[in-house]
């Protein structure tokens, strides 16, 4: 049966995309005043090369309040940055480019977003 569901998939060449896969990482988060988070973090990838980090605990926070940030390509070398805080459900951080140093990286006005 799974073989014939896969060949009428292949025959009318209608596909499915399926979510990204979430992965492990390191992730360094700054903020102007000090450091925010640095530690184990989930990656997801997003559209674009855009990508959410989100703590390794079930309902748990990078640093105190920061729940998840989402990193959204706009551009070559530039994104928009939100991060969801506690209390704070959609902040936006604001534009960010790509560190040239640490492509890992992404360096808004008042923030720094590395996930390795």
């Amino acid at each position: 049966m799974k073989k014939l569901v896969l060949a009428a998939i292949l025959a009318t060449g209608v596909f499915v995309a399926l979510p990204a896969q979430a992965k492990s990482a390191r992730c360094v988060i700054t903020s102007a005043s000090g450091p925010v988070y640095s530690g184990p973090c989930i990656f997801t990838p997003e559209g674009k090369g855009g990508f959410t980090l989100t703590s390794v605990r079930p309902q748990g926070h990078l640093g105190e309040t920061l729940v998840a940030v989402t990193v959204e390509v706009t551009g070559p070398g530039e994104a928009f940055v939100r991060g969801m805080e506690e209390g704070y459900p959609n902040s936006a951080w604001g534009d960010a480019k790509r560190s040239r140093q640490d492509p890992a990286c992404w360096v808004g006005a008042d923030f720094r977003i590395c996930a390795y």
